[in-house]
């Protein structure tokens, strides 16, 4: 038995995968909310995989480590995936990928940057994203000092908590006609398995700025077909203590460029079926056969790490009341946090607020300049 440990809220992917693509798998996986298992007496035997460790808090870590501990000590009955205490979050991961020389830009978070020397010689232009969300970019590129400023400011005043964003050089990986690629692969367990390979003419790549035609739909398929960088993807995933998830990566002329590594990914459809323009539904005609290839070998990839018997035995283990109190803490505070973020999203929409801050913002990064020396 697979059990799929996941927040509540990121489960949605998961459970769409195995009521369609993976119904082969539905028997034989199960997706455990983090919410439930938690605070749950007993485990289960099986082979568990720990999903989405960046929302995890530091005393939800701790429950998950002494889960990892009590599943390693059942003699070869169960085998784990993700143990936290491996698993490098974005900004350490970032770090390592530069001081490795695998990738050729740096990401600092805000304290990093108010260390002396630390950010020296900072490269712009820079971006500003959420540390351990897959957000994105907050922002356009910033070109010095003065705008970075400016735009912490501004992130400041819509409610970010500046211990949440990360500083990230730009690395630019267009090629001569100015399209830029944005590669993904995923891990499960010893497989590598190529998925998606985008295009876009803007260097943030997301659905709705993907670009559509024939020729680059058979550089996708050449991609999922050839699994081109898998040494180089096996090396990135076992530096990051990560056995399950998903990379997504670039390459400056021919080395590949680590952006991120996201260990809850979107693996089923989301949300109804809709209509696309003409040439979406001609590039994806295209890519089908590839795209079957992915689930063909995803499915197998799962199977193989079922490995560990039909049996289901209880796995007990026990934590203290004071760490059960803190991660229960900690899961409050995450939910208020959650949900000033989405009030104050809510109300920066507003046109009049909107309006307010074009003539409140300057006065307000001028005053304070005084409490951050950079940037």
């Amino acid at each position: 038995m697979i059990h799929l440990a996941v927040p509540e809220a990121g489960a949605f992917s998961l459970r769409s995968y195995l009521a369609d693509e993976g119904l082969a798998l539905s028997a034989r996986m199960r997706v455990v909310p983090y919410e439930t298992f938690l605070v749950a007496p007993v485990l289960e035997t099986g082979t568990w995989v720990f999903a989405a460790i960046d929302h995890l808090q530091p005393a939800g870590v701790e429950l998950v480590a002494a889960a990892c501990d009590a599943l390693a000590a059942r003699d070869g009955r169960c085998r784990v995936l993700n143990d936290p205490r491996r698993v490098l979050l974005r900004p350490a991961l970032l770090n390592v990928m530069h001081h490795e020389g695998i990738n050729r830009f740096r990401a600092f978070t805000r304290a990093q940057l108010s260390e002396p020397g630390v950010g020296d010689g900072l490269r712009y232009p820079v971006f500003i994203r959420e540390a351990n969300r897959h957000t994105g970019n907050l922002g356009p590129l910033l070109r010095d000092d003065a705008e970075l400023h400016t735009a912490l400011v501004s992130l400041r005043l819509r409610g970010h908590r500046m211990d949440d964003l990360l500083i990230v050089e730009f690395c630019d990986t267009a090629d001569e006609q100015g399209v830029y690629r944005k590669y993904s692969a995923f891990r499960v367990g010893d497989a590598i398995l190529p998925r998606y390979l985008n295009f876009s003419t803007h260097w943030m790549i997301k659905h709705n700025t993907r670009l559509y035609d024939l020729e680059r739909a058979d550089e996708e398929l050449a991609y999922l077909y050839d699994n081109p960088h898998e040494a180089w993807l096996r090396r990135v995933f076992d530096v990051a203590g990560i056995e399950y998830g998903r990379i997504d990566y670039g390459l400056l002329g021919d080395v590949p460029q680590l952006w991120e590594i996201n260990t809850n990914p979107t693996i089923g459809r989301v949300g109804p079926p809709r209509r696309r323009p003409p040439d979406v539904e001609a590039y994806r005609s295209r890519i089908a056969p590839g795209r079957a290839l992915f689930y063909e070998r995803f499915t197998e990839a799962w199977q193989a790490l079922d490995a560990t018997g039909a049996v289901r035995q209880a796995v007990p283990f026990s934590v203290s009341v004071d760490l059960r109190r803190r991660h229960a803490s900690e899961t409050r505070t995450q939910e208020r946090r959650q949900a000033r973020r989405r009030l104050y999203d809510r109300i920066a929409g507003y046109r009049l607020v909107r309006t307010l801050r074009r003539f409140v913002q300057p006065a307000v990064v001028r005053v304070s300049r005084a409490g951050i020396r950079r940037p």
